[in-house]
């Protein structure tokens, strides 16, 4: 009597996936953390590109600002003197009343790390603590100057020339997390000093007087 024995073999199947080597791991993260890094400084840069427009924007918008009101008080004055004081020229406004007094005196200047002032103060304006010197960027005023705009060359008449003046405001930025960025900036604007020229004599009326 014969038996049959039914050997089933079992297979064994041997897996090849043994994960990653130490080098690819190492490589692998060195790639990811440059990529990451010039993401980061990329970043940065976009920051502090932002964060220097929005300064300049303030600086421009300050002393714009600063000038209007320079320029409508220089239009509106009855009489204007400019002299040189330690930091800057001087802008001295007069307003009379009907008898010939002063009725109203207040001055424009101008110093360095406090910005352009009235009556020696800073001006209430947006954009002052700009010239705090506590975040990025140090700012201060290099020029204020108001000069009379016209000479003998450009018109005969004194009291043209006596009422037309320019004004210059020039001011440094310098970046005080990067020693290699330092810019001047320049404002001009010209102003013609309508009451003071209106209740002066013109030449013509010096003209007349001397013919009477």
């Amino acid at each position: 009597m014969l038996f049959k024995w039914n050997f089933k073999s079992k297979k064994y199947k041997i897996s090849t996936n043994q994960g990653f080597t130490l080098v690819e791991v190492m490589a692998a993260i060195i790639i990811s953390l440059s990529v990451f890094w010039g993401i980061m400084n990329l970043y940065v840069d976009i920051v502090k590109n932002q964060v220097k427009d929005q300064t300049m924007a303030d600086i421009r918008f300050n002393l714009s600002s600063a000038m209007d009101m320079i320029s409508r008080d220089v239009r509106n004055a009855d009489s204007i003197s400019i002299s040189t004081t330690t930091y800057s020229k001087k802008i001295d406004l007069y307003n009379f009343d009907r008898n010939g007094d002063i009725e109203e005196l207040h001055s424009y200047s101008a110093k360095n790390d406090l910005g352009i002032l009235y009556n020696d103060e800073p001006i209430i304006i947006p954009g002052r603590h700009l010239f705090n010197n506590e975040g990025s960027y140090e700012i201060t005023i290099e020029d204020f100057d108001c000069k009379l705009a016209l000479n003998v060359y450009n018109t005969s008449k004194r009291n043209l020339r006596d009422n037309f003046f320019d004004l210059t405001v020039e001011f440094k930025v310098k970046s005080n997390s990067d020693n290699d960025f330092e810019k001047i900036y320049t404002f001009e604007q010209q102003i013609f000093a309508l009451n003071q020229f209106s209740i002066t004599k013109s030449d013509d009326d010096d003209d007349e007087s001397q013919d009477i």
